[in-house]
């Protein structure tokens, strides 16, 4: 922890350092909010306990006797004669009378030693140094409280209202007892004080702040004997805020001077005290003081339209060299990771940050300079690195200024971060004055799609998001994007669904107004195929019911755009009449009927016997791709070779050696557009009884992706990924346990006999047992006839006419056997991922969920796991020789892959 500079900010008057609202220096106001960040305090700042050995007896004088310290019997009585039981409040305001607590009002008795005052000034003085407490103060003795066995633990006792009160302070003579722990918590930090130890021989002083909330535990044996206090700040000096709302205060006016004297400003960072690992990177797992300054940030960061993040500071540094005027001047570049600390999610990775931005004294920066010249942890030691603490800091991003890492090149989490503005919009939609700022900083989100391919799940759940929160620009900037960039099956499935929740609404489908949900998006695109296309999916997703007035707005939108465009080129003619005459009597077509004269026509022009053929079955694929694609029921059947699932993986390669890309992107889209549904519960195997199909498609889907070195999509990803975890991967063996001593598995049917088969099978330290020879055919159909076990027929000593069966367990062995199993199901099993070991697959997945599902790294004993072990980097770059392919399928040759 770094060592911090003593504030000189006080409980009774806070004193702010903050710059003049006339200074000119943005660097100085910036300097004034690190100040007042610094004196920030925490609970250990609040509250202090400080044990006394030599204190005076105060002598306490009732009305009638005295009360002799250490507390004997006699003066427990004594008190107890003289008070009333204590009644307190608990959290929903109702009496309780507290069982072994009493007390004495300040009128009830005397403190008459005279040598106490002075005794008391030297706590006061140690009270007013811990806590900063002003000198013009005055105490008041509240009253004397005896704590016995008590059974009500943890209440909050109710405090003194006592006007100007800025703190508390109990004084707790020498008794015996155990347990009455003191609970004190501030803004979410609890601390406990344990002041039973050597309570016979020590007076003890505990304060605490106003602001800080008291509970005490029960007294588990003895008395507890305390005096207590009231801190009162003089007239001229007091504050009834509480002292986080002053700490509050005091930031707020400096950061509001920042803003106004330095509005332009980018991001700044405020170094924690503390060190953490990128595991223990959240705002829940803050320590101390820098959970302190969190708290207050987090209550004014809103407010002035900022963001509060946690930067994760990387070992290596950057250091640049910069030319000003007629020198040059080295700058130091930090590397940070952005952090949602609330979820612990990653925003961006590597962004640059210079000294300027710090708020932090120069110690601060010296102690990054120190750690920044540790060598850079190499790629085999990632999970150490994530294990190993390094230094961290608060994060002031403006809203706005969260954009610069958009721009191409940036490491940045897109769909973090739309996360993370839409849960602050969501937080406080009727406070947040800076909502117009956040749109538009979701607005340039979706701009900057272009440079990365929306994950479809974060990408569905933010339309939602727009269209429920009536966002409508968002709205309609995300369409138009989606109909920008191509056919996009799964934008349009989310507004088919929006427009069926909206149909059931209406009770007329022709007083619906179609263009709500596109008017604004299609103007920006004349591109005729991308609207028509996309329109197309929405059709055949929104109900029956919908689809003729549907229609009929659809095909007034498309002869506008094709009308209304400057110049129309041969393939748009080409489109349009295709889409007019072929794709109609196409679309009633079954499935099969489709896929095989999208088949047939790309072979004959594979003969030139179809001029435009390429042209004209791209036009019905874009068109029919939701009808074309794959669906659960083409797995299905007893052999995949015949199967439509084989026959589409045909089509796709005639569509690849056309290079019809666009087709075939579109294909598989719609194919896990219409498969992913079927599969959101996590317990849902729909295809299970074909899961050897589903091995053998990916086998031949990922071989053909290959060879003709397709690019990665999202949704061909996602949908390997669902078909391997779910299909493949769950057929894994599960490692045997190994039970300890001589304890083997139970294997009884449940019966009389059995019971007691199961408890001798399960007994770590019983090697056999006997058992009624009449049981012995039961009992041998229960256990395995592979050596595991061996029995015998045994003669008692003491009786010559019986005889037993006697079971004997041979040590280690049923494990033995049960793990040679598992080795033999496993390399079974593995043969079914070896296929799909290659660098196209791997690149697919990337690399962690490669080594997860294909590799096996979690497998014990598996070979891939092995392969990991030894060549931790390069496994899958090379062609693996347990690896099936011919060597002759290179990627360069764009022949024929499927038989």
């Amino acid at each position: 922890m770094t060592n911090r500079t003593a504030s000189s900010q006080s409980l009774g008057e806070p004193q702010l350092a903050i710059p003049s609202r006339t200074s000119p220096s943005p660097l100085y106001c910036w300097d004034g909010l690190a100040a007042s960040l610094d004196a920030v305090k925490t609970l250990d700042n609040f509250s202090r306990l400080k044990s006394y050995q030599l204190a005076p007896n105060p002598v306490i004088q009732l009305s009638d006797s005295f009360v002799t310290l250490p507390l004997t019997d006699h003066g427990v009585e004594a008190i107890k004669n003289a008070c009333k039981r204590v009644v307190i409040k608990d959290g929903s305001q109702t009496d309780h009378e507290m069982d072994g607590c009493w007390r004495l009002g300040n009128d009830q008795f005397k403190l008459i030693n005279p040598a106490w005052p002075s005794f008391f000034n030297i706590i006061l003085d140690d009270v007013r140094a811990d806590l900063d407490i002003p000198e013009s103060i005055d105490t008041k003795l509240h009253e004397l409280i005896l704590h016995e066995k008590g059974s009500l633990s943890g209440l909050k006792v109710e405090a003194s209202k006592e006007q100007g009160k800025i703190a508390t302070l109990s004084v707790y003579l020498p008794s015996v007892y155990e347990g009455g722990q003191i609970l004190l918590s501030y803004t979410g930090k609890e601390c406990t004080f344990d002041i039973a130890e050597s309570s016979m021989f020590q007076t003890k002083a505990l304060a605490w702040a106003s602001s800080v909330t008291y509970a005490t535990r029960n007294v588990f044996s003895g008395h507890r004997l305390s005096l207590n206090y009231d801190i009162v700040a003089k007239p001229a000096s007091q504050n009834s805020s509480s002292n986080f709302g002053r700490q509050i205060e005091s930031v707020h006016t400096t950061l509001r001077q920042c803003i106004q004297q330095d509005p332009n400003f980018s991001t700044k960072i405020y170094l924690l005290d503390h060190q953490y690992s990128r595991a223990s990177m959240s705002f829940s797992k803050l320590l101390g003081h820098d959970e302190a300054v969190f708290k207050v940030l987090k209550e004014l960061c809103a407010q002035h339209g900022l963001f509060i993040l946690l930067g994760f500071f990387r070992d290596n540094v950057t250091t640049l060299r910069v030319q000003k005027a007629d020198n040059d001047t080295a700058e130091t570049i930090y590397l940070v990771d952005l952090i949602n600390g609330t979820d612990a999610t990653e925003i961006a990775k590597d962004t640059t940050f210079t000294e300027a931005q710090f708020l932090n004294s120069q110690n601060f920066k010296d102690r990054l300079a120190t750690n920044a010249e540790k060598p850079e942890s190499s790629s085999n030691d990632k999970q150490e690195e994530a294990r190993n603490d390094s230094d961290a800091g608060l994060i002031l991003c403006p809203k706005l200024h969260l954009g610069s890492y958009l721009y191409p090149g940036s490491k940045t989490n897109f769909p973090n971060m739309v996360q993370l503005v839409r849960d602050d919009l969501d937080a406080s939609p009727d406070k947040n004055r800076c909502i117009g700022v956040s749109l538009r900083l979701l607005e340039e989100i979706v701009d900057s799609w272009h440079n990365y391919e929306p994950d479809p799940s974060v990408h569905s759940s933010f339309i939602h998001w727009a269209w429920e929160r009536k966002h409508r620009n968002l709205f309609i900037k995300m369409i138009s994007s989606a109909i920008m960039r191509g056919v996009d099956p799964e934008t349009m499935n989310v507004i088919a669904k929006i427009i069926n929740m909206d149909g059931l609404k209406s009770t007329e489908t022709n007083d619906i107004r179609w263009g709500k949900y596109f008017d604004g998006a299609i103007c920006h695109t004349h591109d005729l195929q991308h609207i028509a296309l996309n329109l197309q999916i929405v059709e055949d997703k929104i109900e029956d019911g919908l689809k003729s007035s549907f229609r009929i707005w659809k095909q007034a939108v498309e002869q506008h755009v094709f009308r209304t465009k400057a110049a129309s080129s041969l393939d748009d003619v080409l489109f349009f009449l295709i889409r007019s005459s072929l794709v109609p009597a196409l679309s009633v077509a079954k499935k099969k009927t489709l896929r095989e004269s999208i088949y047939q026509i790309l072979s004959e022009g594979q003969k030139a016997n179809l001029p435009n053929a390429e042209d004209i079955a791209n036009t019905i694929v874009l068109c029919t791709q939701q009808k074309a694609a794959l669906e659960l029921v083409d797995f299905e059947g007893p052999s995949y070779f015949i199967s439509p699932a084989k026959r589409f993986v045909t089509l796709l390669d005639l569509c690849l050696q056309a290079r019809l890309e666009k087709s075939v992107t579109s294909l598989l889209d719609a194919c896990w557009a219409n498969i992913a549904p079927l599969h959101e519960k996590l317990d849902s195997f729909p295809l299970l009884p074909w899961k050897t199909n589903i091995r053998k498609f990916l086998n031949d889907l990922g071989r053909l992706l290959h060879v003709h070195s397709f690019p990665h999509r999202l949704s061909t990803r996602e949908l390997f990924k669902l078909f391997i975890s779910r299909y493949i991967y769950s057929a894994v063996p599960s490692y045997p346990e190994k039970l300890p001593g001589w304890s083997c598995k139970s294997r009884g049917c449940g019966c009389e006999i059995c019971v007691e088969l199961d408890k001798f099978l399960r007994a770590d330290d019983l090697e056999k047992k006997e058992f009624p020879k009449e049981h012995r055919a039961h009992l041998k159909t229960r256990l395995p006839n592979d050596g595991t076990f061996t029995w015998t027929l045994k003669q008692p000593e003491d009786d010559q006419d019986a005889v037993e069966f006697v079971v004997h367990k041979i040590k280690d062995l049923e494990f033995e056997k049960e793990l040679e199993s598992y080795n033999e199901a496993l390399l079974g099993v593995e043969s079914h991922f070896k296929i799909l070991r290659h660098t196209y697959v791997k690149g697919l997945l990337a690399d962690a969920d490669y080594r997860e599902l294909v590799m096996l790294e979690g497998v014990k004993n598996s070979e891939g796991a092995k392969q990991l072990a030894d060549y931790p980097v390069v496994i899958g770059e090379k062609r693996q020789a347990d690896e099936t392919w011919a060597q002759d399928d290179k990627p360069a040759q764009k022949k024929s892959s499927i038989a």
